[in-house]
């Protein structure tokens, strides 16, 4: 009987060091997906910007997170590659900005267990938006200063 549990003690004590060095491979695969697709639905939406920016009298278009207008809805949907669900997306003005546009995980997102992201675009002045064919310059932002996983642990100790 001793035996018995001694060998499971082991298999148990292996399988969780494997899970506890796998997650965080796992989880930057997941979190680098999600960025991979919120930058590329951000790049849509800056595009659609620069046009309606570029037209005569033109201005930018600002909405809020449930109301992504319906001209960069299909092209957000297609650069994301179906994962435009899992975000919602707003354009805004503030005091330091022409424009900002952010990109965060939805609470459905959450639940379907995607990585809390937010991404943000900012353009100071009109010269900010990119020029045709370029992509959006906006970067991820971090949500937590902290790590995740045990080599995060293991990283601060040596």
């Amino acid at each position: 009987m001793v035996r018995l549990i001694s060998s499971l003690n082991w298999l148990v004590g292996f399988l969780a060091l494997a899970a506890a060095f796998a997650y965080p491979f796992y989880h930057q695969t997941t979190v680098a997906a999600a960025e991979d697709a919120v930058s590329k639905a951000v790049d849509k939406i800056v595009q659609a910007e620069r046009l309606e920016r570029q037209a005569p009298n033109g201005k930018f278009f600002y909405f809020r997170t449930d109301a992504l207008p319906d001209r960069v809805k299909s092209d957000v949907q297609a650069a994301a590659n179906g994962l435009a669900a899992n975000f919602v997306y707003d354009a805004d003005q503030d005091p330091g900005h022409e424009l900002i546009i952010r990109a965060m995980t939805s609470n459905a997102g959450l639940q379907a267990g995607w990585p809390p992201v937010l991404y943000v675009y900012e353009v100071h002045d009109v010269s900010g938006l990119p020029a045709e064919g370029d992509h959006a310059a906006g970067e991820p932002k971090k949500l937590s200063g902290q790590s995740v996983g045990l080599l995060a642990v293991l990283g601060q100790i040596l």
